[in-house]
């Protein structure tokens, strides 16, 4: 029990804190969390982290990754609100993460502020959000995004009322593999290839350095296209050395996933490839904990639409991931990204959870 009008404390994050973060993201995705898998789905490593509380940690924030601020390599801080038991021990209310990701732009820091249920309404969030966008713009950025889970009721009038901007929704969905088959939605494959259309991955293509330059083009293309998402990806050269750093002309070795195994992999990108040569579509998929893969972007180009080669396209990469023994498919979708709502419905993808997309002008 935590006593009527106990103060609250915002702290740097340290060892002893993972577990209770952890506990209160799996509780709000209704998804099993690792600490390997918390530090992976915010681009890092595990890194040094304090020990024992700090005065002033809310001030001063926690490098997840390197040298801290001014280490090589992404940084992000993780903070916490704490306040104290009858019995004067901590219990950790709620946490805050933000930091500069593979696929933000410059300026652009994307976060997470989740506050346990009991300890909603006693300024923790606010406090939290307070002090991630003063570290933020400490390191030069001028956008804090992030998201609100569905799951949190109220949060979004919360969000509003501090200054968020709501942009948009999109919902988590998961494809199980175990028992699909592909077999009804073989006119679909039929009707590409009456279209010239092959499916080949980029590792088979050859990850050359023009053709990751290619694929970097058609990202950014195929993004501005998506509701609610817009550009992510940042310039060419940025993005070549944060997520293919590899120069030997593989383009493997990139940053881990949540699998330990490198987050980009060519095997795992597939390329709808028209009779001239063209890239009309692509897939671009990560394994992660688990072996699920996981889907950052797939989509076709404006010319090649409507002719049912957005459903070939994730039939054969559901194929790939089902040859690889992946238990599972998931990405995320837009709300109003209609025609790709229709897609997965068709092939069976349910949704996890649903959340709102955020951001905060610093």
């Amino acid at each position: 029990m935590v006593p009527k009008g106990s103060a609250l404390s915002i702290y740097t994050a340290t060892e002893k804190d993972y577990p209770a973060i952890v506990a209160i993201q799996s509780a709000e995705t209704g998804e099993r969390w690792t600490v390997e898998r918390f530090f992976a789905e915010h681009g890092l490593e595990e890194g040094p982290h304090p020990s024992a509380r700090r005065a002033g940690d809310g001030l001063v924030g926690n490098s997840l990754m390197g040298d801290g601020p001014t280490g090589d390599g992404p940084v992000s801080d993780c903070l916490v609100a704490v306040t104290r038991d009858l019995n004067g021990g901590e219990i950790v209310m709620g946490f805050g993460v933000a930091g500069p990701t593979g696929g933000s732009r410059d300026g652009h820091f994307r976060g997470n502020i989740i506050v346990a249920p009991p300890y909603r309404r006693r300024n923790a969030g606010t406090a939290l959000l307070h002090d991630l966008a003063m570290l933020a713009r400490a390191r030069g950025a001028t956008r804090l995004e992030g998201i609100i889970y569905d799951t949190a009721p109220g949060a979004l009038e919360w969000a509003r009322a501090v200054g968020v901007v709501v942009e948009g929704h999109e919902v988590k969905v998961r494809l199980p593999l175990e028992g699909w088959d592909s077999t009804p939605f073989q006119p679909a494959l039929a009707a590409a290839a009456d279209h010239g259309i092959r499916f080949v991955t980029l590792q088979e293509a050859g990850a050359t350095e023009e053709n990751l330059q290619r694929f970097h083009q058609l990202c950014c293309e195929l993004e501005a296209d998506i509701p609610g998402r817009g550009p992510r990806l940042p310039a060419y050269s940025e993005w070549r050395t944060r997520i293919a750093p590899d120069r030997g002309g593989s383009a493997a070795g990139a940053q881990s996933g949540s699998s330990g195994k490198p987050a980009w992999d060519p095997s795992l990108v597939l390329l709808a490839v028209g009779g001239d040569g063209s890239w009309a579509g692509v897939s671009w998929m990560e394994e992660q904990a688990g072996g699920n893969l996981f889907t950052h972007l797939s989509a076709v180009r404006r010319d090649r639409r409507g002719r049912g080669l957005g459903l070939a396209l994730k039939v054969t990469a559901a194929n790939l991931a089902k040859s690889r023994g992946a238990p599972s498919m998931t990405s995320y979708n837009h709300s109003a990204n209609t025609p790709m709502v229709s897609i997965n419905r068709r092939l069976g993808f349910q949704t996890v959870f649903g959340r709102w997309q955020v951001h905060f002008p610093l």
